[in-house]
């Protein structure tokens, strides 16, 4: 396991998973180049393709299928592990919405909703958020 890169690892589930290098990139927050090249040396650490390159296409080989399947597995597993040491896990609600619905609604409305719910909000939340 030490020998195979991490990142290449989570490149590779990402690839299969998104099904597009740029897709994939925009995720893991790198360039579609880079990521290619974390792919094309965890295929060389492990010793054997991964995807099935023609032109712009990227399609998991049989193996890449089992290994991303397991990976995306892994994956989830890691997340859920890390989410138990976050005490926020279970009370951050996050709310999206149009800039402009936020700017004359919303935020308006945000301190009396901690005011009237103090136990949703924390001290350092509320620093934060207002």
């Amino acid at each position: 396991m030490n020998r195979i890169s991490l990142s290449g690892l989570r490149a590779i589930e990402a690839a299969a998973r998104l099904g597009t290098l740029n897709a994939a990139a925009d995720e893991l927050g790198v360039t579609a180049g880079a990521l290619s090249q974390r792919i094309a040396r965890t295929e060389a650490q492990l010793g054997q393709p991964v995807f099935d390159r023609s032109g712009q296409s990227l399609r998991p080989t049989e193996l890449g299928r089992d290994i991303a399947a397991r990976l995306t597995r892994g994956m989830s597993e890691l997340s859920a592990a890390v989410a138990l040491a976050d005490p926020t896990a279970d009370t951050t609600l996050t709310i999206s919405v149009a800039p402009l619905f936020a700017s004359r609604w919303l935020v308006w409305r945000l301190p009396r909703f901690s005011q009237a719910h103090p136990a949703f909000v924390s001290a350092s939340n509320r620093q934060a958020a207002w």
